[in-house]
């Protein structure tokens, strides 16, 4: 987030990168979240290990250790590691 903080800022970095998603459906996110989560912190996890899978899998996985590693910019025990979760 832009500050760390605030849900505003989430939401208006989400819409630039999701033009195709009508501002109604912003405001109301927004305000379903203010009512839930008001006043308080939400966690959001960074799911790396899920973006790696994802980018393991657009480049393929017939793809070896070495060149993945060098894809993803991991080491090669870890991409070895992810290639067996994939």
């Amino acid at each position: 987030m832009a500050n760390g903080d605030n849900l505003a800022d989430l939401i208006d970095m989400v819409r630039r990168e999701m033009p195709d998603v009508p501002d109604e459906v912003w405001q109301r996110f927004a305000v379903l979240a203010s009512l839930k989560y008001g006043a308080s912190r939400v966690y959001i996890p960074a799911q790396k290990k899920r973006r790696h899978l994802e980018a393991m899998a657009a480049a393929g996985l017939d793809q070896d250790a070495e060149k993945l590693a060098q894809i993803l910019g991991l080491s090669v025990r870890h991409a070895r590691r992810l290639k067996r979760l994939g």
